[in-house]
Order: structure tokens, then sequence, then C-alpha cells
């Protein structure tokens, strides 16, 4: 591990295959089905499920566990969703933020924020004084009226939203 919490490479000289810094959106095959999942109004796009997770976990053990079921870290579309999807999660410490799937790449420029599906981030509804940058390469989304964004340390335990994608 860095000093910033986040994954290294692995000695054969491969990247950890749940590192932020290698992160691309899921195989498209593997997301045809996701058991355990639901449907949601305001789901964007249409016909995507959702699973909520109230386990507390670093941002890369979140999204190991979405992809094991065949979706990936939820990335928030619009208001609509985002009010649909916080309501699929309660911290049971009382925290009021769960995971994204936004993350900073290592190897980007500071503050580049990109989308697990590829690409770059389309909404992102910053909260005040964010994104701060340095080590902080994650997001997390409050879960208060608006649902803003917060760049966090990827090492740190928060529970997730899971997406699977039609």
């Amino acid at each position: 591990m860095l000093d910033d919490g986040l994954p290294d490479a692995i000695d054969s000289g491969t990247v950890d295959a749940t590192a932020p810094e290698d992160s691309i959106g899921p195989d498209a095959s593997a997301m045809a089905a996701c058991p355990g999942y639901a449907a949601i109004v305001g789901a964007t796009p249409i016909g995507a499920t959702y699973k909520g997770v109230n386990t507390r976990v670093t941002w890369s053990a979140a999204r190991t566990e979405c992809q094991a079921d065949g979706g990936d870290l939820v990335v928030i579309d619009n208001a609509i969703e985002a009010e649909a999807v916080a309501n699929l999660v309660q911290d049971p410490d009382d925290s009021a933020f769960f995971w994204s799937g936004l993350f900073d790449p290592s190897d980007a420029t500071d503050n580049n924020f990109v989308s697990v599906r590829g690409g770059a981030a389309t909404y992102l509804p910053w909260g005040s004084d964010q994104p701060t940058g340095g080590i902080q390469d994650c997001t997390l989304v409050g879960d208060f009226d608006n649902h803003e964004l917060f760049d966090f340390q990827c090492a740190a335990g928060q529970v997730f939203v899971c997406e699977c994608l039609p």
C-alpha cells in the first residue's frame, strides 16, 4: 500500500483490478442480470437495477462486491436518480454518505474524475469547496436533500449502492 491508502501494482507488473487507478467499465455480458437487485423509480438509464449495501467497506472492496454480482458501483446521472438511490442505504454508524462509481485516476490530472463505466463523469453536483484533491480520489454522495458529491480517501469505510445496467 502507498501512503495514500490506494492499492499498489502487483509485483508481476499487473495492476489490481479493483484499484481506482485501473478502473474501467464493467463487462457488458456480466451485467445482463444481477441477482438481488431491484428496479427503482428514477433509474437512469431506464431498466437499470440497484442494490443498497449497509456494510462499511473501502471503495475498492465495494466495487469488487458489486462486480461479483454482475454490476458496479452506482454512477448517479441526475438529481432524480440520486434521490431514489439514496433511499437504498442506511449506514449503521449514521454516516450521511455512500460511495459512488466516480474516481480520480492516480495517473491523471488531479480532480479529473471519471466513471467506472469508462469516460468522463457527466453529472458532478459538487458540495461546497469540493473537490479538494490530493489523495482524495474516490467520491461519496451525501445522503441529504441535494445529494452533493464529495471527494474522499478511497481507503475509508462507507456503505454503498451497486447498479446493474440493462
